[in-house]
């Protein structure tokens, strides 16, 4: 019966029914139409709740204002299913949920513009001068405000360290809805019927701080380490559309620490962990070099000159600050690849160079590289910036090339079956000779006693990677009694030139 009667309501209200025409009407919405409504809305099947959500969501009216009792609905919804374990089921929530942003909106600039319009005394088409809203519609204005707050507030709650996946994901697209709606100006893909209206300054300072809020940054930026791949992207999502300087961040030295925290997790051998490190390098740059122009090293440490690997020193004349950052990464790179010279095996015991390759894949796509490509009516200005991306392109293809040349030698010579193990990884010893089976494999090495094997076993056994092998092979040292050496590292230096 219950979702007959949701049902009903649904399909007079997209008829046109708004089930507040004053009197009756409105004592029959805050009797009988509002409990059944908060039933459904707290049901336990999924099509009841959305039914009721769709209700109070749904109007033909655009201008006409949820009433309080409505509000009060969406918000008994919002606190008792944002942990939803269905895709589908949130993907609908978050549909009608945009709707009644997109409502609440532009009800709440439809009353505001005709107080104003009332205030200077601005007349209509006939020439009758607009009138005042009355109290109620004005009472709805503040009703929004408070909802909106009320939405931030719960989103933040929300957003805890150890929530679930359906509550983080839950709590991040709602509030990347909220901003796409209340600020089109920062929505990727912004809604045609916000984007007409025309709020004030004092309107937009109003809502600049019910959105952004320096415990917004945080909980966002403790979301950017959490375990799923989507929860950091949709916490990226929430951050890049934060003003500049980030609420709570707008100290230099504070943005320099954060760096340093974002460092830390880029070395980490943890996947999770240096993506979400180079999301926040993204984030940073984004927010304080490209918007701003901050001039910041990667590193979060700063040095007066460039002397040692991987420091940039200070900004030369007329570089741009995107390409100072830039530099800061390529110093970076160059720190793994001076450690790999010193410590071969001790660099790949992390995660080499994974987390600076990815904090400089996550920064390309946002800078503002002028055409390399040579054109004729070009100035001074534009010659000299093309000549120093040119340079940075250049230093980057060579790092890769670097990188690419360590990583072909750590893995020359392992048969993918003998990399790793139950009981780690051992050198094959054959004919008194410890023959190597790639670096990784010989950072889980143990002696092992040699053995008096027939060279024909010896290159049947390891025909698909005999070129590997025969520059990786000890001298001979045969015999039962010798203990096998692995000198697959210097072999590798050596060879690597």
């Amino acid at each position: 019966a219950l979702w007959a009667v949701t049902a009903v309501m649904k399909v007079a209200r997209r008829c046109g029914g708004s089930g507040r025409d004053g009197g009756a009407a409105d004592s029959a919405w805050e009797g009988g139409v509002s409990r059944l409504l908060r039933a459904a809305a707290v049901h336990v099947s999924d099509d009841l709740r959305l039914n009721a959500l769709e209700m109070v969501c749904l109007h033909p009216k655009a201008t006409e204002a949820p009433s309080k009792e409505e509000l009060g609905v969406v918000r008994e919804f919002l606190a008792l299913n944002m942990k939803s374990g269905s895709s589908h089921y949130r993907q609908r929530c978050m549909e009608l949920l945009k709707k009644l942003f997109v409502r609440l909106r532009i009800s709440r600039q439809h009353i505001l513009s005709a107080a104003r319009k009332a205030t200077r005394g601005v007349r209509d088409g006939q020439g009758v001068s607009i009138a005042m809203p009355p109290p109620d519609k004005m009472a709805q204005v503040q009703a929004v405000d408070d909802f909106l707050a009320w939405l931030v507030e719960h989103v933040i709650a929300a957003l805890f360290p150890g929530g679930s996946f359906e509550r983080n994901i839950m709590s991040l697209e709602l509030y990347v809805t909220a901003i796409d709606v209340w600020k089109p100006n920062r929505a990727k893909h912004p809604d045609p019927a916000v984007t007409v209206l025309s709020p004030t300054e004092e309107e937009e300072a109003e809502t600049d701080a019910v959105l952004f809020r320096a415990e917004a940054v945080q909980a966002v930026l403790n979301a950017l380490v959490n375990s799923f791949d989507y929860v950091r992207k949709q916490a990226y999502e929430v951050l890049s559309r934060f003003p500049a300087p980030l609420p709570g961040w707008e100290k230099r030295e504070d943005v320099l620490r954060l760096l340093q925290w974002a460092q830390s997790l880029v070395g980490s051998p943890r996947a999770r962990e240096s993506d979400a490190g180079s999301l926040i390098v993204k984030a940073v740059h984004l927010k304080y070099v490209k918007e701003l122009g901050w001039y910041l090293p990667p590193s979060g440490i700063e040095s007066e000159t460039d002397e040692g690997v991987g420091s940039v020193g200070k900004p030369t004349e007329g570089e741009p600050p995107s390409l100072y950052f830039v530099r800061g990464l390529l110093g970076e790179i160059d720190k793994v690849v001076e450690a790999a010279t010193v410590n071969f095996e001790g660099v790949f015991a992390s995660s080499f160079a994974q987390g600076v390759l990815l904090s400089l894949r996550q920064v390309l796509p946002d800078l503002q590289m002028p055409s390399l490509l040579a054109g004729k009516a070009a100035s001074k200005d534009d010659v000299a910036a093309r000549g120093q991306w040119r340079e940075a392109v250049e230093a980057i293809l060579e790092r890769m090339r670097r990188l690419a040349r360590i990583a072909i030698l750590a893995m020359a010579g392992t048969p993918p079956e003998r990399v790793g193990g139950a009981d780690g990884e051992r050198p094959m010893v054959v004919g008194g000779a410890s023959v190597s089976t790639g670096l990784f494999g010989s950072l889980y090495r143990r002696p092992e006693k040699a053995l008096n094997t027939p060279h024909s076993v010896q290159r049947d056994s390891l025909q698909p990677s005999l070129a590997a092998t025969q520059r990786n092979t000890t001298g001979a040292a045969g015999g039962e009694g010798v203990e096998a050496k692995h000198t697959h590292v210097t072999s590798l230096m050596q060879g690597g030139g």
